[in-house]
C-alpha cells in the first residue's frame, strides 16, 4: 500500500530547516549581534585574565591572615611563659605543669597546630593528632628539634590534603639552658581548597551574569537601533517607480 503524499498545507521539514537557517543567518548579520559578539569576546578575555589574578590575591590574603594568627598564638604563649618565669626558682616539673595548663586553655585557629618539644621529644600538641609531615621522625620535625633560635619557615609537601606548612619555632630556655621548642604550624590545604571553591562559584556567577547581560543588551540594542532598521526598510521601498514615500524626520534630537 503506497503512502499518501504530504498535504500541501503542511510545512515540509526542509522548508522549516531552511527558514530557521535563514533566520539565524539574518540574526548573525545584524550589526547589534556583531557588536555584542565582539563585546562578549572582550568580556570573556577580561574574565579569563581576572580569575588567575583574583586567585593570586585571595591566596595572598589567606597567607597574610594565617601568618598573623601564627604570630598571635606565639605571642600568647610567650606572654604566659614570661609571667610564669617571673616566679623565682622554677623547676622543670613546674614548667611541665605550666605547659599542660596552657595547652588545656589554648584554642588554636582552624588548621593551626601548637606543638611543644621537651628535650628533643614531642611532649604535647594541640590538636593531639598531627599532620603526617609534622610527626616525630619527619624531616620537618627534625628541623624543629635542632632549632636554637627563632625560626620562621614554610615547608612545601607533596600531599594534596596538607598543602604547604607555615610555621614558627622558638627555643625555650629554663635556667639559661634550652630545654624545649615551641612550634606553631599551619596546614594550608583546607583554606586553599575553600578559596578554590569560592573562585569556582565566582567564575560560574560571572559566566551566568555575562550571558544575561548580553541578552538584555542585545534586546536593548534592537530598540535603540530601530530607527536605522526603519530607515533601511524605507530606503529599500523607494524606487524609480515609487518616489512618493518619504523618510520620516526623527524628533528625539539624537544623531539617529
Amino acid at each position: 500500500m503506497s503512502s499518501l503524499p504530504a498535504s500541501p498545507s503542511e510545512p515540509q521539514p526542509s522548508r522549516l530547516a531552511f527558514g530557521q537557517s535563514t533566520r539565524w543567518k539574518r540574526l548573525l548579520k545584524e550589526t547589534r549581534t556583531r557588536i555584542l559578539l565582539v563585546y562578549a569576546a572582550l568580556l570573556m578575555l577580561l574574565v579569563g585574565i581576572s580569575i588567575p589574578f583574583f586567585r593570586y590575591l585571595l591566596f595572598e590574603s589567606i597567607e597574610n591572615r594565617v601568618e598573623a594568627s601564627i604570630y598571635e598564638e606565639r605571642e600568647l604563649f610567650f606572654a604566659a611563659y614570661d609571667d610564669w618565669e617571673k616566679d623565682p626558682n622554677q623547676t622543670f616539673e613546674e614548667f611541665s605543669i605550666f605547659v599542660n595548663h596552657f595547652f588545656e586553655r589554648s584554642r588554636p585557629e582552624d588548621d593551626n597546630f601548637q606543638i611543644i618539644l621537651i628535650d628533643g621529644k614531642l611532649y604535647r600538641s594541640n590538636p593531639n593528632s598531627l599532620l603526617e609531615p609534622m610527626r616525630p621522625g619527619s624531616e620537618l620535625f627534625r628541623r624543629w628539634q635542632n632549632a636554637t633560635r627563632f625560626t620562621p619557615g614554610e615547608e612545601n609537601t607533596n600531599i594534596p590534603e596538607v598543602g604547604s606548612i607555615l610555621y614558627t619555632a622558638d627555643p625555650i630556655l629554663l635556667d639559661g639552658e634550652q630545654r624545649g621548642v615551641f612550634v606553631v604550624a599551619h596546614g594550608s590545604a583546607g583554606e586553599r581548597e575553600e578559596a578554590l571553591v569560592g573562585i569556582y562559584l565566582f567564575a560560574k556567577f560571572m559566566f551566568i551574569a555575562m550571558l544575561v547581560s548580553l541578552l538584555l543588551a542585545w534586546l536593548a540594542a534592537g530598540r535603540l537601533m530601530a530607527p536605522i532598521a526603519a530607515l533601511a526598510k524605507m530606503a529599500d521601498a523607494i524606487s524609480e517607480a515609487d518616489l512618493n514615500q518619504r523618510i520620516p524626520t526623527a524628533t528625539n534630537g539624537s544623531e539617529l
